[in-house]
């Protein structure tokens, strides 16, 4: 018989074969769709909650008096929720600010939490400060990584120079490195300093919803040197990943032993700041909704309102911020927010334009303790 023609005839065969059934073979999975959910559910539900909760419990860090996430961690939205959940817990007031408060050029001891401690003569106060926590991305970490800040007394500083200009307002159109990004709001109000791809947005917006991309960023920060694992295996191919992960985090900051130099003997130059108004303030408006956040969570807010250094203001500049810092005062009042304005201290005890020395830090400390309206707050 031809030879062309038993091989048509075998594809004809083939093809009738492949219309009317389903391939044979060893390796073929066919699920149906409630296979397939029984099959999936369980995954995911251990992907998404299981792993994530377990994780949670079995992680422990240590922390002492004056404990203060270190500044490696800043980043950590995963480890500031551990620490928050272990504050709210142990102590009864929850310090929240940027670097002032984080105490940036001093040692775990002497920032102001540890020096109210103190003055309290127990450990009362929790310093949950973040550095470069401005106020659109307090917002950001109350919202989605604060939860565990409720029914607490909370310190809420306010930091005047993030309204020194519309650039660090972020109101200004031009773009810049901000801090905290993923803390921002990522669609809507529009930030126009702020751009960054869909693609970046959008993982931004699942690790805020799903626990397990947190937790793999949390993951990469503290074990992986900020790299993705796919990155790390790259660049150290003799080593075991898995070594690289631990149950145990060093998460308290390191002393700060240095000699630090006032502002003077570092030769900053006087400023003409023009400052924007609070109606005008992007910055102002997340602090007002952070406030509010605290309060719909049944937290007893206090603001701490700077300090700034008068000094390193031109005359003109400095008038533009008294008027600020009284609209601040008439804002608070009208909406019956107990505070504390930081006065002016000695030039000698400013690092820089806020950042106190050790010495400036007791100086606030003190005003605070002598405060009725902070000792009345804070009373237990």
């Amino acid at each position: 018989m031809n030879r062309s023609f038993i091989s048509s005839f075998d594809e004809m065969i083939m093809v009738k074969v492949m219309k009317n059934q389903a391939p044979f073979s060893s390796n073929a999975v066919r699920l149906s769709l409630r296979e397939w959910a029984v099959t999936i559910i369980p995954l995911a539900l251990v992907v998404l909650i299981i792993f994530p909760l377990t994780w949670r419990r079995l992680e422990k860090f240590e922390h002492g008096a004056n404990f203060r996430l270190a500044q490696h961690y800043r980043d950590d939205y995963w480890l500031f929720a551990k620490w928050a959940r272990t504050a709210g817990k142990e102590y009864p007031i929850i310090f929240l600010g940027d670097s002032v408060i984080w105490g940036i050029y001093v040692g775990n001891d002497s920032t102001l939490p540890a020096q109210l401690n103190n003055l309290f003569g127990k450990n009362k106060v929790a310093n949950l400060a973040i550095d470069g926590l401005h106020c659109v991305a307090l917002e950001g970490l109350l919202k989605y990584y604060g939860a565990a800040i409720s029914h607490k007394k909370v310190i809420l500083h306010f930091n005047p120079l993030w309204l020194y200009s519309r650039k660090f307002d972020l109101s200004g159109e031009k773009e810049f490195p901000i801090h905290h990004p993923r803390l921002l709001p990522q669609w809507l109000p529009r930030i126009k300093s702020y751009h960054d791809s869909l693609e970046v947005k959008a993982g931004i917006i699942q690790e805020r919803y799903l626990p397990h991309i947190s937790l793999i960023n949390h993951l990469r920060l503290c074990y992986f040197g900020n790299q993705n694992f796919s990155q790390w295996v790259v660049d150290n191919p003799y080593k075991n990943p898995f070594a690289q992960i631990s149950l145990k985090i060093h998460a308290a900051s390191e002393k700060n032993s240095s000699e630090v130099k006032n502002w003077r003997e570092r030769k900053l130059g006087i400023q003409n700041w023009q400052w924007v108004s609070l109606t005008d303030s992007f910055q102002w408006k997340y602090f007002v909704k952070s406030i509010k956040l605290l309060q719909s969570r049944a937290n007893k807010v206090f603001i701490m309102v700077g300090p700034v250094n008068p000094y390193m203001l031109t005359p003109e500049s400095l008038r533009r911020y008294r008027t600020l810092q009284s609209d601040i005062v008439v804002w608070l009042e009208k909406n019956h927010i107990d505070y504390f304005i930081v006065p002016d201290m000695p030039s000698h005890l400013y690092v820089d334009a806020s950042h106190p020395l050790k010495e400036g830090y007791g100086i606030i400390a003190q005003r605070m303790f002598t405060d009725d309206t902070f000792l009345n707050w804070s009373a237990e």
